[in-house]
Parts: structure tokens; sequence; C-alpha cells
């Protein structure tokens, strides 16, 4: 059982203390960071943005559960379907797939999304991103609806503790695995996107943070379910690799499991943290829905392809992208390698 001490994160009002995107002390930020792993900002979707992704997180569900029954439709209101054994029973995400709807392709290359990523990684990098002209992509990502378990014990979601990268490849305790199916970018092939989810993932520290995010599409609480994790575990995931062989179980490790901290944030906020924390989504055992979008950014260097497959992403994406959507900004064409 790891013995790393516990450190409580600062609340204010409530909630884990945040930072305003637009107004905030450099050292101050970088400090925090480093220290607790993780840095909220305030303010980032209007209250209206928040309301179109909830609802593209319901069309998305009843997208998905069509594969089982063209006849069904899920609302708020009548769920109980939700309650087949599926991803959004255990973990509750939205389908075993990124989120494919136009706010939430919209909510990818939010400015304001855009801008705390690359603050976090020019301020937390070794590498010089601007220098090495390395542009941030946009990789896919699920939704979550967390069920009110007040309503119905059934909904109550399992605890699966985990890392979302490979802590011994990522600290060099392990040789890294480099090898890529190229089948994965085939443009053709829009079915199966679920390999998209852990793009960026792997790959030895080369200087650039591992940075993932989750925007809280409703105030968090002690009970509404959400994102909890081992707050500045970063500090010590080299030292923890050393002393546990190689795919060890972190669920069974008390010494983790029982440090971790549940992060209360604001609708509307974004969260963005280190993938070297430990962490775990807590059951919702209040009386109302717990929602929220996973965002992941990353330079380009990150995604580790050789030029004909970064070729193929292009293409892939281009595709995937809504017919709608509007990639005019010099943003878009940069997070979608357009």
């Amino acid at each position: 059982m790891s013995n790393y001490p516990k450190i409580a994160i600062p609340f204010d009002n409530g909630f884990v203390r945040s930072f305003n995107l637009n107004n905030f002390d450099t050292d101050e930020l970088v400090n925090f960071y480093n220290k607790y792993g993780l840095v909220i900002f305030d303010n980032i979707l209007s209250d209206n943005e928040v309301g179109l992704t909830i609802n593209d997180l319901w069309k998305d569900m009843n997208e998905y559960l069509k594969k089982f029954d063209d006849n069904i439709h899920v609302t708020e209101n009548d769920c109980e379907y939700l309650s087949l054994p599926s991803s959004s029973n255990a973990y509750g995400f939205v389908n075993t797939g990124p989120i494919n709807q136009l706010q939430c392709w919209k909510n990818r290359q939010n400015e304001k999304i855009y801008n705390a990523f690359k603050i976090l990684y020019k301020l937390t990098s070794k590498q010089n991103i601007e220098k090495n002209s390395d542009q941030l992509v946009a990789c896919l990502d699920r939704g979550s609806i967390l069920r009110p378990t007040d309503k119905n014990k059934d909904w109550e979601t399992k605890d699966i503790y985990h890392f979302d990268i490979d802590p011994w490849e990522f600290t060099g305790t392990m040789k890294a695995n480099d090898t890529i199916n190229p089948a994965m970018y085939d443009p053709t092939n829009l079915t199966n996107l679920t390999y998209m989810l852990s793009e960026g993932n792997f790959g030895k520290y080369n200087g650039y943070p591992k940075l993932s995010g989750v925007i809280a599409l409703s105030d968090t609480n002690e009970n509404s379910g959400g994102f909890e994790c081992f707050v500045g575990f970063h500090n010590y995931i080299h030292d923890w690799c050393q002393k546990h062989e190689y795919n060890y179980n972190i669920r069974h490790d008390t010494g983790l499991t029982k440090n971790m901290q549940k992060i209360f944030m604001k609708k509307g906020s974004l969260m963005v943290f280190t993938r070297e924390l430990p962490h775990n989504i807590y059951s919702n055992k209040s009386d109302k829905f717990r929602y929220a979008q996973y965002v992941r950014i990353v330079p380009q260097s990150e995604l580790n392809l050789p030029m004909y497959l970064l070729e193929k992403r292009k293409k892939l994406m281009k595709n995937l992208l809504p017919k709608c959507f509007d990639t005019t900004s010099h943003i878009s064409k940069e997070l979608f390698m357009l």
C-alpha cells in the first residue's frame, strides 16, 4: 500500500479554487498546477452553450440506443432503458465512443478552451511550444450523464480508479511501445472511433505535460457525482512506478484510492488536469442529473504519427466534422488540421 501524503486542495465558497482566464497571476497559476496537478477556469461556457451541450448528450445517447431498439427515446424523465449493461451504466458515459454532435464540436474549438490549454502548455512545458511551431490539435472524447441514484439505486456507477496514460511508459520505467495500427486512421471507416479516445495517451515524457479537460455542465458537490483524483500525484508518479510492477492494478492500492479528493466545479467551468493523476468518476447520489463533456487538446508531436498517418488523420477529421460546422477561424484550422 502506498503511503504518499494527501494534499488538501483549496476551496472557495463550496468549489475548488478557480482562476479567471482573462485575469490571473501567472506565478500563482503555475504554482497551483505544479502542486495540485490541475487548474480550473470559470465562466468558459455560457448558460446557453451549457444547455445546448446537454441537449447534444441526450441526442447522442438516443442515436447510440437506436442500435438496440429503433423505437427507444430517452429523456431525463424517462431513462429506465439506460439500465442495460453499457459503458453508461458503469461509467456515466453517453456511449462507448466519442460524442459526435454539433455543440460538442463547437466546444472543442471554443476559443476560451483553446486558450486555457495553450496557456498551460506554454507555462508548464519544458518544450517551447511556440518556438517549436508545434500546433495544437483537438482529440475526440466522450460526454457524461450521471443519473440520480436518489431516484433509483440501480443507477449507481462503479468506482473505476485508473490512469489515462500508461504511467510506466510515460516515466520511462519501461520501453515505450511505438507500434501504431495504420487502420486506426482509415478516413472511410467512421463506425468505430473508440481508438480515437486514447490519442496522445501513449509515449514517454518528451517535455509536454499530458493534459486533459472536463467541462462541468452542472454544479458538482459531495453528492452530485463527478471527477475525483489523487491531487498532486504527478509529483509521486516516478517513485510509484519504480515500486510497482508493470500493469499493477491501482484499484488494489488503497493508499491511492483512500486519498482521492472530489473536485467540486461550477457549471460552465473547465478543469484542465494532467493525466498523471489517478482518477475516478464518483457516483451521483443526489436527486439531479450530473452532466459533463471531456475535451483534450494536445501538441501535434504528442500524436507521435509519421506524415502519412497524419494525412490520414486529417482526412478522417474532415469527414467527421458536421456539414454546418463553421471552421473558418484560425483556431479551427489549427485544431482540426484543415
